[in-house]
């Protein structure tokens, strides 16, 4: 927790202001201690610098460094506890579809076209209240969108899809946007914050979920009297959704909602509205603020705000903004399209769509085309690349692939927000799209073949060679590129065609720290080693990979025989070299550990399709070689091996 915003807190039962108590600090946060009230005594834990209203204690001496250390441990669990179940929900396909869905949800967009209304009254420095903080998203989104603005995020205690132990590890201090801070206190008490707190509060699915006292009287009293309140996503009886399905929750009429909203604006400070949903959605970037209680649709919002003399425009996408890949949609690389699957995700998507139908009306029908550079975008994105990297994966063709990441957001398969690369990765956790071993996929790849003892390959002459054999290949590479002279940062060109034995090479030099060349040598670089398939005219000064054999022949298979080699010291050391491919007229290039870990992390999303090696070296080649053996799947090529 901010120091800072201690000023905010106030006891929810005396008013009074709390006594801090700091055991730990780190620059202007306080990530042990205490909180006391000096009139009830109650003591409240800061724990790894979240404030748990939740877990009040009786006496400061239960707040003890040893004694935080220990309730720490049981609520938060271990690192290695955390990773299990991570991987556990992953293998499984466990995705609560409502966390998933969020950045897309149009419950959550309809916050945008009224944002232009609240930025002119909000002053550097100002505190945000976010009240529905239930998978980390908001917090971290309005952190990004309000950067002069400090946020605060509550959720109520530990449960749901993120709890104590979820935020512990993916928003813990350090990992969060700076201006951000996480409170847990159920807002069906009393807020622990004083009067006139917050310039701005967002209550996303709050208003008709909890109760109206003190929840709708709460969020008037910690909002300053020239502030303003969005109330988002309230559940309408003005009609019910066709076809048919069970909402929930607190329901009443739009008019209601406007008769209470005159009431508070009575003095004329501040105007009320209720608006559609859908209108507003499907409406301006700017929202027209004109009233619709009446509406015909069955959700609303409703929002108290002070007249401004015009609006500002947000900010269109920026160098620094990332963007989340839809978990809506199932990807087929080798058809090169994408598609809205009902069935995906155990049946999840469906249910969604059912209850979304105005975001469903903006998705593509059918398969959505996508050629190489989009691919290489939702790839990357995935990966949680920002604008900035994302245009400098080709920098000559930068302005094609700006116009291509708005498309792709225009269809919905990517959605932009100026979020840390925790809220990233957070978003991935929430819908499955991160790998077994997130960033160390790429070095991972000889441990996943080690484990395979089933003949992948069979060469010409019927060798078979297993996982192992190929585990062995691999870490045979860095060692032979040692000798060679080539080490990290070090550019090799492969001219790998259809021979799976050489894409596997590349990997393995790059999971070493070199940076490989693919495809024909259209590239700028200056390369220390070239290596071509058997099949390519000899040239000059190239190293071919020795499969047709011949005595005494200078070849990489020749090399790696008689290497002197060790498997514990020539194992990859995490740091991971760049890949380079024809995309276009000119040449792509990405990280190759991120690019790994994106082609891991589609999992579910991944349609089941065939493998082949064209022999182009672009991307669809590197994909079809590096998802194959990480999947252990069948990989067509047409000759010199076949793949059983």
């Amino acid at each position: 927790m901010h120091k800072s915003t201690l000023n905010l807190l106030a006891c929810p039962s005396c008013r009074c202001s709390y006594e801090a108590v700091s055991h730990a600090e780190l620059d202007d946060r306080i990530l042990s201690g205490f909180l006391r009230c000096p009139s009830c005594a109650v003591v409240i834990p800061i724990i790894e610098s979240f404030v748990l209203f939740t877990e009040p204690l009786l006496d400061a001496a239960l707040a003890t460094p040893e004694a935080l250390r220990e309730l720490a441990a049981a609520l938060y669990g271990s690192t290695e506890s955390f990773d299990s179940y991570r991987h556990e929900k992953r293998a499984r396909d466990v995705l609560e579809p409502y966390a998933a869905f969020h950045p897309f949800n149009e419950s959550t967009r309809v916050l945008l076209p009224l944002l232009p209304h609240v930025t002119p009254l909000l002053r550097d420095g100002d505190y945000v209240l976010d009240t529905w903080a239930r998978t980390g998203w908001s917090g971290e989104w309005l952190a990004g969108l309000l950067p002069a603005q400090r946020i605060v995020s509550i959720w109520e205690g530990n449960s749901s899809v993120m709890a104590y132990r979820g935020y512990r590890h993916l928003l813990g201090t350090g990992q969060r946007a700076p201006n951000l801070d996480v409170i847990f206190s159920h807002p069906e008490r009393p807020l622990p914050f004083r009067d006139n707190a917050f310039a701005l509060l967002y209550a996303l699915d709050s208003l008709h979920r909890y109760s109206l006292y003190p929840f709708a009287s709460e969020c008037q009293r910690v909002t300053r009297k020239d502030g303003a309140l969005i109330h988002a996503h309230l559940h309408l009886s003005n009609s019910e959704p066709e076809p048919f399905f069970e909402r929930g929750c607190h329901q009443a009429h739009g008019r209601y909602y406007r008769a209470w909203l005159d009431r508070i604006c009575a003095d004329g400070t501040r105007h009320g509205y209720v608006f559609s949903e859908a209108t507003l959605f499907d409406g301006p970037e700017i929202a027209v603020l004109a009233d619709d209680c009446e509406t015909a649709h069955y959700n609303a919002l409703a929002a108290i705000l002070p007249p401004v003399a015009a609006p500002i425009p947000l900010a269109p996408p920026g160098p620094a903004w990332r963007y989340v890949v839809n978990p809506l949609f199932k990807f087929n690389l080798g058809r090169h399209n994408a598609k809205v699957v009902p069935a995906l995700h155990g049946g999840a998507v469906e249910h969604l769509l059912l209850r979304h139908p105005v975001y469903a009306a903006r998705l593509p029908h059918g398969a959505y085309p996508l050629d190489d550079a989009k691919l290489l975008l939702i790839l990357l994105s995935l990966a949680g690349a920002t604008q900035a990297e994302l245009l400098a994966a080709a920098p000559s063709q930068a302005a094609v692939l700006a116009a291509t990441l708005a498309e792709l957001c225009e269809h919905e398969l990517l959605f932009a927000a100026p979020i840390s690369a925790a809220a990233h990765a957070l978003q991935r956790f929430h819908a499955n799209q991160f790998s077994d071993d997130d960033d160390t996929a790429l070095s991972m790849l000889a441990l996943r073949l080690q484990g395979n003892d089933n003949a992948i390959l069979i060469l010409d002459d019927g060798t078979a060679l297993s996982g192992a054999d190929l585990a062995d290949f691999a870490r045979r590479i860095p060692a032979f590129l040692r000798a060679r002279g080539v080490g990290a940062d070090d550019w090799i060109a492969i001219a790998a065609s259809t021979e799976p034995l050489l894409w596997l090479a590349g990997f393995a030099a790059a999971a070493a720290g070199v940076n490989v060349h693919f495809g024909a040598e259209n590239s700028a670089q200056l390369f220390k080693l070239h290596v071509q398939n058997d099949s390519a005219p000899p040239q000059p000064g190239h190293l071919a990979l020795g499969l047709a054999g011949g005595e005494g022949d200078d070849t990489l298979l020749a090399a790696l025989a008689t290497l002197a080699y060790n498997a514990e010291s020539d194992d990859a050391n995490g740091v991971t070299g760049h890949f380079e491919f024809p995309l276009g007229e000119g040449c792509a290039r990405c990280n190759a550990g991120a690019f790994f870990a994106a082609c891991a992390g589609l999992g579910a999303q991944l349609e089941s399709q065939t493998w082949i090696l064209s022999g182009n070296g672009g991307l669809p080649d590197l994909l079809a070689a590096a998802i194959a053996l990480l999947r252990g799947e069948r990989l067509h090529f047409t000759h010199h091996t076949r793949v059983d």
